[in-house]
């Protein structure tokens, strides 16, 4: 399940990723269902999230505690993305109503 989800949302990034290739409807759409592959992204790690940072204040080796750190930075990035794009949607938002 993790390969096809991951492998989704990377393909789904590519094709978001060339504006000129999807338009502002298709790149606003691709990017709500990002939204939701993140989201099963982080519930089918969360297992790790919260091994790991049951560990953090005890011995873990500097490996895993950076790759901890980098996982919740970009978590936080992907967030403030995500929100910041939906905020300026012009074309999905209001269609939803927003």
């Amino acid at each position: 399940m993790n390969l096809v989800v991951d492998t989704l949302v990377l393909v789904g990034y590519v094709i978001d990723d060339a504006f000129r290739f999807t338009g502002l409807l298709w790149h606003e759409w691709i990017g709500m269902a990002l939204i939701v592959m993140f989201g099963i992204h982080v519930v089918l790690h969360a297992d790790w999230v919260v091994r790991i940072t049951k560990r953090m204040f005890r011995r873990l080796p500097a490996r895993e505690r950076l790759r901890w750190v980098i996982a919740v930075v970009l978590f936080v990035a992907m967030g403030f993305v995500r929100i910041s794009g939906l905020l300026i949607s012009r074309k999905a938002m209001p269609f939803v109503g927003w």
